[in-house]
């Protein structure tokens, strides 16, 4: 499930955008802009928000080298080795086979037909509900207005694409 702050998350880049824009060419000058953040409430918001996470990426950052590199060993891992010339001329193909020649149906049965095709994910980076099987008829299908989208919408309950 999405978290709780999912709908303010779907608005910001919306809002980031047509704040470009206005400072771009709308007439909005750095100066009211200020003047708007230090009139609303958003100003400690906003430097909460700064606090917290420049702790954590502190938190978070190796006070060195030896550390950093600490960072990316795992007990139990494996060791990287090379290969013989024989291993290398194979490529992938001598190590996991050749490649399904009907690409094309096998891309469908993954996005569409699998056990998790209608498993809901969620992109973190818009907070947008969506399933491989809707991202399938997105790239496929296309614009929303076509009438093959709004089938595949409607069978799934859907009326427009997630956003």
């Amino acid at each position: 499930a999405a978290p709780a702050d999912a709908n303010v998350a779907r608005y910001e880049l919306p809002y980031v955008k047509e704040l470009g824009r206005l400072a771009t060419d709308g007439g909005l000058t750095f100066e009211a802009f200020v003047e708007f953040l230090l009139a609303s409430a958003l100003v400690p918001e906003i430097a909460a928000v700064l606090w917290d996470e420049a702790k954590a990426i502190a938190e978070e950052m190796p006070a060195n080298t030896a550390e950093l590199v600490d960072k990316f060993k795992q007990d139990g891992c494996f060791e990287m080795s090379y290969g013989s010339i024989s291993t290398f001329f194979g490529g992938l193909e001598g190590l996991i086979g050749p490649p399904d020649p009907k690409m094309l149906p096998r891309m469908v049965y993954e996005h569409c037909n699998s056990d998790d095709s209608r498993q809901p994910i969620v992109a973190t980076n818009y907070m947008t509900t969506t399933t491989p099987e809707i991202e399938w008829l997105f790239v496929t299908v296309g614009r929303a207005a076509d009438p093959r989208a709004v089938a595949a919408l409607a069978a799934r309950g859907l009326t427009t694409w997630p956003v």
